[in-house]
């Protein structure tokens, strides 16, 4: 008998861990999502299936910066529905992810995810995820203002390579701004 008990417990620690995953691409519990305001936020939420796992209903909440929670939007049995209000803006990407377009001010908050499905051998799972949306109305630097700060020019071993350093303003928040900064460079010939 001790060899089926083994067997049994080696049977239920394979299906434990050969289910529904979050996909690498997917953003982290509790990750922070910055957007500007009338921009978009992505929430690309996606789970990587198994053979014969079914998602059957998914549930979008929105916690606002009052801590109201509201529904946004559900799935069932692979069908979409965004609430009023949010069903010009919303829509459905990959199996678990959303896009809000038009975001504003008042759609900052923390917004999770919950997946209800079945795996292949008939079992419930559940699966949930969360992500701050913090929505800027200005530019997110201490001053709302883009500043070129020249910090020197040093000469790379002849006076014809030169470097120059260029910085564009005090970030509010760590990490990489929502936008990208391109600089341009005209160069003046000078007459001896």
């Amino acid at each position: 008998m001790a060899p089926l008990r083994s067997l049994a417990l080696a049977f239920i620690a394979y299906h434990c861990c050969e289910g529904a995953r979050w996909s690498s691409g997917s953003p982290k519990n509790g990750a922070m999502l910055y957007t500007c305001n009338g921009g978009t936020a992505t929430l690309s939420w996606n789970i990587d299936l198994t053979t014969g796992d079914v998602i059957q209903d998914i549930k979008w909440f929105l916690d606002d910066i009052s801590m109201v929670r509201e529904t946004i939007a559900t799935s069932s049995r692979g069908s979409f529905f965004p609430v009023p209000g949010y069903d010009t803006r919303l829509k459905f990407l990959t199996n678990a992810g959303l896009q809000l377009d038009h975001v504003t001010t008042g759609d900052a908050g923390n917004y999770s995810v919950e997946i209800i499905g079945r795996d292949g051998f008939g079992a419930q799972f559940t699966m949930r995820r969360s992500v701050h949306v913090e929505v800027f109305n200005d530019l997110p630097t201490t001053d709302h203002m883009l500043h070129v700060i020249h910090r020197g020019v040093t000469a790379k071993e002849n006076e014809s390579n030169l470097a120059l350093e260029l910085r564009c303003g005090n970030f509010t928040y760590p990490g990489r701004p929502p936008f990208d900064v391109m600089w341009q460079v005209h160069l003046l010939k000078l007459i001896r």
